[in-house]
């Protein structure tokens, strides 16, 4: 989980809450939340590209100007102190996903911030995006070395997730319903 410095934070939140905003707006029109997965998709992969473009030194491919916005944000704050992007990707990722449910919820879209559901539709957009990352051509073969830090960024978000959000839900939904396993060990 990344920590991130409050000067960081301070630059990065208010862009993080448009992101958020825009995604909660966009779900609205959804036939099934569930679909917020496709939304995510899309979103972490503009940000992961504008990231990617930005540390390769080219122009913006197709993006937002909020993915955008995201993207050199993290760039500014990190060339002001020699701090490397891959935290902040990671923080501004980790706030998007706890931050749309709390809106959609507050609108009464939702119900809950989180069901399993919610957990499988976000990992599933994590690792989609890691997939499509490393299915992209590489800019050129001396900056393979951004895929492979998206990815791990991406990665980790899910991994994170599932252990601070997913795990204690699981267990409440255990003591709930009973257990499903009933391998002895």
């Amino acid at each position: 989980m990344p920590y991130v410095k409050e000067t960081h934070r301070n630059k990065l939140d208010p862009l993080l809450q448009i992101v958020s905003d825009e995604l909660a707006a966009s779900a609205t029109s959804l036939v099934k939340p569930q679909q917020i997965g496709q939304i995510y998709f899309s979103t972490f992969l503009d940000i992961s590209r504008s990231v990617k473009d930005l540390a390769s030194g080219n122009e913006f491919r197709s993006a937002s100007k909020s993915s955008q916005g995201v993207a050199k944000a993290i760039f500014e704050a990190n060339a002001e102190d020699g701090s490397f992007w891959a935290g902040d990707l990671n923080y501004s990722l980790t706030r998007i996903i706890q931050i749309v449910p709390k809106i959609l919820v507050e609108e009464k879209k939702w119900d809950k911030e989180f069901r399993y559901w919610t957990y499988a539709v976000t990992a599933g957009a994590l690792e989609r995006t890691a997939l499509a990352i490393t299915q992209e051509p590489s800019i050129t073969k001396e900056q393979d070395w951004l895929d492979v830090v998206l990815v791990g960024v991406l990665l980790d978000i899910k991994d994170e997730y599932k252990r601070r959000v997913n795990v204690p839900y699981e267990e409440e939904q255990q003591k709930i319903n009973g257990d499903c396993y009933d391998v002895k060990i």
